[in-house]
């Protein structure tokens, strides 16, 4: 499970990542909401907690933003307002849980836990088709005219993210920051190795699309239109 946690005190971001660390639960970090919400937006996580208090973009309007682009990750609302308005308004922008400082260490483990094991086949996301080709993005399962293709978890990844920007580029550093996180030491030649990869394993005929290559760019997803 990968939690991502927007908070802008950061001796209280250093104690929950470290204790989610500690309980097997990986954590990227942001201390603003602008950093925050391209974070969210464009990263992979199970479940998001999200401060109100925060400079340059404030909680609710990074959750009311993500909500209009049709980010469905589940948001926990962590915040030192006990007021019943703060938590009607972060509810109204789409908030699934509210919780306040100070807390309990494990309080806050149940919490993110429960949210994550919501389901979520009811999103209108889960299931992505381009060509002949069908990701679950749930099960994270890919499959060419039903059949199943085996791919690792951060070929999935990779998959869901180009499937999910079809026709437009994407630069190798963005690839990098939402498939391997931002916490990752790393290297673009990374985004290349599994790029090719993905060429060798879904070629155009069979997959029903391609993957083209803008230098100095990027990379974009396209599907392919049969002659008929």
């Amino acid at each position: 499970m990968t939690v991502l946690l927007i908070e802008d005190n950061r001796l209280l971001c250093k104690s929950i990542k470290d204790f989610l660390m500690s309980s097997g639960i990986q954590c990227d970090v942001a201390t603003d909401g602008e950093t925050g919400f391209f974070m969210a937006e464009n990263g992979f996580y199970d479940v998001l907690i999200l401060d109100i208090g925060l400079p340059q973009k404030s909680g609710v309007e990074v959750l009311s933003s993500l909500r209009k682009k049709g980010v469905t990750l589940p948001v926990l609302m962590l915040t030192a307002k006990d007021d019943i308005e703060y938590k009607e308004i972060s509810f109204e922008q789409g908030a699934d849980d509210y919780l306040v400082k100070p807390f309990i260490d494990k309080e806050l483990l149940f919490r993110i836990k429960a949210l994550a094991r919501r389901p979520r086949a009811a999103l209108s996301d889960f299931s992505i088709n381009i060509g002949k080709t069908s990701l679950d993005v749930i099960n994270m399962r890919v499959d060419i005219g039903g059949a199943q293709v085996n791919v690792s978890a951060k070929e999935a990844r990779l998959i869901e993210f180009l499937f999910k920007r079809k026709d437009s580029y994407i630069s190798k550093e963005l690839i990098l920051n939402a498939v391997w996180g931002f916490d990752k030491s790393i290297i673009t030649n990374n985004v290349e190795v599994y790029i090719r990869t993905l060429r060798k394993r879904f070629p155009p005929e069979q997959s029903g699309f391609i993957i083209e290559t803008k230098y100095g760019v990027g990379y974009k997803l396209k599907e392919v239109v049969e002659d008929v």
